[in-house]
């Protein structure tokens, strides 16, 4: 299928499609919102649009680390606000009574208040914790400027190996494209040889089990 219509819309409004990447990465980091909407389809999407010469690299980093930066900050306030109450809210559900109780949530709260802005840095290279670790340093009442400290260059080191990744990926798009068509069925087909293999092996040693 031939793309590349769709791939010259892309660049024509390209002011619009650097507006989705900011959107993405400024709301996968939002809570709750931020379990529906990966990320990392936005970073490396752009990326390899980029790589491939239909958005600019610069800006598409740019807009991605800043929706990032921004998103996380609004995720702090968020939790800075609403975080309290948040957790009252679970904290007589059964499933989180073992994890949120009063004398619980003054360990967690020392706790962040003293090592928790140095954690915004390696929350955002540790996946799924950095889709909360942003709230959950607000409603612990981090401060801000301790914050953004360490968040801001976590954000950016973060982002960057994708961004790094998409625009590698976009640069040998069309040598990876032979590579797929060329080995793609060898390798299923060396894949499936293995696993009747194996399958057969197994079946060979139950039955040897039973003799």
């Amino acid at each position: 299928m031939d793309y590349t219509h769709l791939l010259n819309t892309v660049s024509i409004h390209s002011s619009i499609t650097y507006s989705i990447l900011f959107f993405g990465s400024f709301l996968e980091t939002i809570f709750v919102l931020s379990f529906f909407i990966p990320g990392e389809l936005f970073f490396i999407s752009g990326s390899a649009l980029a790589g491939m010469g239909y958005l600019n690299i610069w800006l598409v980093s740019a807009v991605l680390i800043i929706g990032g930066i921004l998103g996380d900050s609004v995720s702090f306030w968020i939790g800075h606000k609403y975080g309290t109450g948040f957790y009252k809210f679970f904290e007589d559900k059964p499933v989180f009574k073992r994890f949120i109780t009063a004398e619980k949530l003054v360990t967690y709260e020392n706790y962040f208040q003293t090592k928790g802005d140095k954690h915004a840095f390696f929350a955002r290279f540790l996946g799924p914790i950095s889709w909360v670790f942003p709230f959950i340093a607000g409603s612990f009442k981090v401060k801000y400027k301790r914050f953004v400290r360490y968040n801001i260059p976590g954000v950016v080191l973060g982002i960057s190996q994708f961004i790094l990744i998409g625009y590698v990926g976009g640069r040998l798009h069309k040598s990876l494209l032979h590579v797929y068509y060329r080995y793609t069925f060898p390798i299923m087909l060396l894949l499936f040889v293995m696993f009747i293999t194996y399958l057969f092996l197994l079946r060979k040693r139950a039955l040897e089990a039973k003799l």
